[in-house]
């Protein structure tokens, strides 16, 4: 079989069973970016930034992998004036209270580097590594530094080791390390220096830490993939609900960001510093709104009253009133997905937007203003809660539920694996191309907000067959021919295909489409199919061609899709596509995920599958046969 690209294509298989269109690839319909205020560009995707003790300048850390920086913005003027390589650089950033000393996470290089920092320019300077060169594999990655109250320490993630190493900045020399939770994300001090919290990106907690003996002191749960948090001093704002009877008195407020979440979740901190969940604040833009609008930062206004949380896949600041009387979540346009929050001493807010490569510095707006930006933010947000319902379907269109076309192949072929959730994870975008070096194993970090598609049929109490997809391949074959031996989604044990081998450059395609047709013979046998058949196979065109054939001549063609993703493009083959695609709705990725649950009568799993538009156009209302 040969693949056409992106353009509209018509191919036709076996007996002129399967017809087969190709869709553009682009994602419909759009997420539309506003951002207000000023836009100041700066380097690939940045992620961190720091303002200067003396208020003059933002340094901002540009964090896309090969091409790290990091930018110097002088506030007054809302311009950059300097840009200065990092040999590499992931998150983290921190400035000593002078202002004189800059250092930054070092990323895949797994060090500290320090940068000289005087009349609004850096100038590099010495290295400390946490690993040493000789000894650093893929599973060292420094990512958040913070210096310890008193300025003394350095305390630095080693994100795959899952632990925090601290290290005297005077000498670069290794103290100690901190065991902490799975991926440590942020680290938080609290005022008095004693304790230590970290988020432990992949536990879904906040970890709270003895910084003299490395104790972990407690364990607070909040929700999944929790990201950035900031402290704020003072009690709780009149009329807010204090803790349980028991509890120490809050001295202190903690807000956590939680990616796979949406939700703002705050905590009171003792005198102490221990803490206690409070209330999770609902970020959502409408009543219904499923999960997806990774809130995966947070920042503080100059006068401690509102709390800014970047809503990432959304393109929206939310803005949190924490000062009492219960004002509703507002929201301010961003540019695309904005990766970091920061309160201006002036009162302007500057963010971070990661894919559009830019400083975006705001006013502080009044509420009338921020009436306005909310509409904004919700007219450019393409998902209604309208959408959770089943679409209209055009008369006679075969795309609906308990409809003509009852079982689903879905083929992702070549490294992807975003196909099969509806929404990247703040995890893929925010590491892009440095993922730790674990074969196939998914890390524990990058899990989506609600799984993947094979959990959505499952707990709909459908039938489905896995080929390949979370499996631990064996190093070879047993006598009965099992070329798996465990599962990494432990919901797809019964339910995969023990001979089919997962990801492998060095075993053949052909030998995958074999083991598939080998079993849709079986299925033929027993008259049983599957509804939801998900293959996961590489980029030879002749296997593809074998799977194919083999649910052309089954006794389920005439009621089967077959879906191809090839990164970025989409396919789709069966006798219900029409000859030619007249419609020119750009279709996707998503598209054909948000088509498959209709098919399927699943409810859509995000905000992202939900805005998608489904690919009517692409289907005839009665099979074409006989070509």
């Amino acid at each position: 079989m040969k693949l056409f690209g992106n353009k509209t294509s018509v191919l036709l298989l076996t007996a002129g069973v399967l017809a087969s269109v190709s869709a553009d690839a682009q994602v419909s319909p759009r997420w539309k970016t506003t951002p207000a205020g000023t836009q100041i560009a700066v380097g690939t995707f940045p992620m961190a930034s720091v303002v200067t003790p003396d208020g003059k300048y933002l340094l901002v850390m540009n964090g896309g992998a090969g091409q790290t920086s990091i930018s110097v913005i002088d506030l007054a003027t809302a311009k950059e004036t300097g840009r200065t390589p990092v040999p590499d650089a992931w998150l983290g950033m921190v400035m000593t209270k002078a202002g004189d000393k800059l250092y930054v996470g070092g990323g895949a290089r797994a060090a500290v580097f320090e940068f000289s920092f005087a009349n609004g320019a850096l100038t590099a300077g010495r290295t400390f590594p946490v690993v040493a060169e000789k000894d650093r594999t893929s599973q060292d990655f420094v990512g958040d530094v913070r210096l310890a109250p008193d300025g003394h320490l350095l305390y630095v993630a080693n994100v795959f080791r899952d632990s925090v190493v601290v290290m005297n900045p005077q000498s670069g020399f290794i103290l100690s390390k901190i065991k902490t939770g799975r991926r440590p994300y942020r680290i938080l001090f609290h005022p008095a220096g004693k304790t230590m919290y970290v988020s432990s990106w992949a536990d879904g907690a906040i970890g709270q830490y003895d910084v003299n003996s490395g104790d972990r002191l407690a364990n607070v749960r909040v929700g999944p993939h929790p990201t950035d948090m900031i402290w704020v001093d003072g009690g709780l704002p009149p009329g807010a609900s204090g803790p349980s009877e028991g509890v120490a008195e809050v001295k202190a407020r903690v807000f956590v960001t939680a990616a796979n979440t949406n939700s703002l979740f705050v905590m009171g901190a003792s005198e102490s510093g221990d803490l206690t969940k409070l209330e999770a604040v609902n970020l959502a833009l409408t009543p219904r709104q499923p999960l997806g609008m990774t809130p995966s930062a947070v920042g503080v206004s100059a006068d401690r009253k509102q709390v800014f949380v970047a809503c990432s896949d959304v393109n929206a600041l939310a803005v949190v009133d924490i000062a009492g009387g219960h004002k509703p979540v507002m929201f301010m346009p961003t540019g695309a997905y904005p990766t970091a929050v920061t309160g201006l001493t002036d009162g302007r807010i500057a963010v971070l937007n990661g894919n559009s490569n830019s400083v975006q510095l705001l006013d502080a707006p009044d509420d009338s203003k921020l009436e306005a930006f909310t509409e904004e933010v919700t007219a450019n947000t393409p998902y209604r809660d309208e959408k959770l319902e089943a679409p209209e379907v055009p008369a006679g269109n075969p795309l609906r539920a308990a409809g003509p076309i009852k079982h689903v192949v879905y083929v992702v072929r070549g490294d992807a694996n975003q196909p099969v959730s509806s929404i990247e994870t703040d995890y893929t975008v925010r590491l892009g191309n440095r993922f730790s070096a674990t074969g196939n194993a998914p890390d524990p970090a990058n899990l989506p907000p609600v799984g993947y598609l094979w959990n959505a049929a499952s707990q709909a109490g459908l039938k489905i067959r896995n080929y390949g997809f979370q499996v631990h391949n064996r190093d070879r074959a047993t006598a009965d021919g099992e070329q798996v031996d465990r599962l990494y989604d432990p919901s797809l044990t019964g339910s995969t295909d023990m001979e089919y081998r997962g990801p492998d450059p060095a075993y053949p395609d052909a030998d995958r489409a074999k083991e598939f047709s080998n079993e849709m013979g079986e299925f033929d046998t027993t008259g049983e199919l599957p509804q939801l058949l998900l293959v996961k196979i590489g980029t030879d065109d002749k296997a593809l061609d074998t799977i194919t054939a083999a649910v052309a001549k089954s006794k389920f063609a005439s009621e089967t899709a077959i879906f191809v993703v090839t990164p970025p493009a989409v396919r789709v083959i069966s006798p219900w596509t029409k000859p030619d695609s007249p419609d020119s709705s750009p279709y996707g990725q998503l598209s054909a995920l948000r088509t498959i649950e209709i098919i399927l009568g699943l409810r859509p799993m995000t905000i992202v599958d939900a805005a998608a538009t489904p690919m009517f156009g692409v289907f005839a209302n009665s099979p074409v046969s006989g070509r």
